[in-house]
């Protein structure tokens, strides 16, 4: 099967820093998939090859095992951190340019966003929240009839009921397309993605299908010396839960990672 989004070998390098440095990942049609990482790790930079917003250094990206054109373009709706919008015109003028702009947008479909992420209509943008911005730029994007989403941090601003309707429509669109997007909140990635890759320092670290990734990397829990000691395991876990036993460890445990657990124990953060 030809990947939706197939990126190769890919390098953004300016000067002495690296910020994409030999990033490789594809994304199959139908595909939910999230980008995770700290801040600086090169999602930002990635999405803007992918769209051809950015010039690589090296490497090649392909939608549907061509190279992106004009033609490609009208099936992939953005999202930016910050969204692409004009502060004098109001969302319902939005509504009307994106109509313009894309052959498979839908007005009424942009309606029913509307209501779902409680837009006021006929208020400038300038005048909006940043939350409310964000919603903005939700509708539009939702409403281009694309194949392929790409979303950077898409719940910027919305409140927590505004986050869940948002999470709702992502699991939604991967039945109908690909979702690629990012989130500095990992609860949201947990929840929505199928697959994912996790970058640091412009590297893919870790990638692959979460449920397998959290079948294969466990977390082995035990109270030792009367205190709770966790460690994370990628292998045996049955090998070191038996260890800590014969050690004197009682309450021995074996737990799948959390998303959370699974990211700091790649990028070499916090203990688990």
């Amino acid at each position: 099967m030809t990947p939706k989004l197939a990126i190769e070998h890919l390098r953004v390098h300016y000067r002495d820093v690296r910020a994409v440095n030999d990033v490789s990942f594809s994304v199959r049609p139908g595909c939910i998939f999230g980008l995770i990482g700290r801040n600086g790790a090169g999602k930002t930079t990635t999405f803007g090859c992918a769209l051809g917003l950015l010039r690589p250094t090296s490497g090649t990206v392909l939608f549907d095992g061509s190279p992106l054109s004009p033609r490609t373009l009208a099936d992939v709706a953005y999202l930016p951190e910050t969204p692409a919008l004009f502060g004098w015109m109001t969302p319902s003028q939005h509504v009307e340019f994106w109509r313009r702009l894309y052959p498979n947008f839908s007005i009424t479909r942009a309606h029913e966003l509307a209501e779902i992420f409680e837009v006021p209509l006929q208020r400038r943008v300038g005048r909006l929240s940043k939350g409310q911005q964000t919603a903005v730029g939700l509708m539009l994007a939702f409403a281009q009839g694309a194949q392929l989403l790409f979303l950077d941090e898409p719940a910027s601003g919305l409140d927590p009921v505004l986050q869940h309707r948002l999470l709702n429509l992502i699991v939604d669109a991967g039945s109908e397309g690909v979702t690629v997007f990012s989130s500095h909140q990992i609860g949201h990635i947990e929840r929505a993605v199928e697959e994912l890759a996790i970058l640091d320092r412009g590297r893919v670290l870790l990638q692959g299908n979460l449920d397998e990734l959290r079948e294969r990397k466990k977390v082995v829990e035990a109270i030792v010396n009367g205190s709770l000691v966790r460690r994370a395991v990628d292998g045996d876990a049955d090998a070191v839960a038996l260890e800590l036993s014969r050690g004197g460890a009682h309450s021995v445990r074996i737990l799948d990672q959390t998303l959370e657990q699974l990211f700091f124990a790649t990028i070499g953060g916090d203990p688990v």
